[in-house]
């Protein structure tokens, strides 16, 4: 089951959109996280690895862009809206980022759909109860990082 997130961001979509965006720095929002990125501009077919340290224990996590429709392009040039798939070895699963207008001008509205599960023992993520386990964990992890993501898109719109 996916878990969904959404956020009224004090910053207008093209701070929060590029807070976002920056995926290098994702790693400031995840702890014990290291990011790699492949070179050049976002876009579909774009990937980055975040790895994840905890213990002794490391996960690659392989994130490959498979929809991008930046702020300017499309019919509403204020909204922006990205997808993208784990292709493991660890992790499975998909997110949906969207940022659109808030509900005033100096707001936005961000919106986190994600689901994670485990691509070696997916049989392990089936069971309800950890189903559920695993979705509260999800949330708590990317409810972080979207605070996060929130003071960036600040600093950045305040000049920071």
């Amino acid at each position: 089951m996916a878990v969904t997130l959404i956020r009224i961001v004090g910053a207008r979509p093209p701070a929060v959109w590029a807070a976002v965006c920056d995926f290098a720095a994702h790693a400031h929002a995840m702890p014990r996280t290291t990011i790699w990125c492949d070179a050049g501009a976002p876009g579909v077919d774009w990937r980055f690895v975040a790895r994840r340290r905890v213990g002794p224990l490391r996960v690659d996590d392989t994130m490959r862009i498979t929809y991008w429709s930046p702020l300017g392009e499309g019919d509403e040039p204020e909204s922006g809206h990205f997808e993208l798939v784990r292709e493991g070895p660890q992790l499975a699963g998909w997110a949906q980022i969207a940022v659109e207008p808030g509900p005033t001008r100096s707001s936005t509205r961000l919106t986190w759909r994600e689901e994670v599960t485990s691509a070696r023992l997916p049989l392990l993520t089936r069971p309800r109860v950890l189903r559920r386990a695993a979705d509260v964990a999800t949330a708590r992890f990317f409810d972080h990082a979207i605070d996060h993501f929130s003071a960036a898109a600040r600093s950045i719109e305040a000049g920071r």
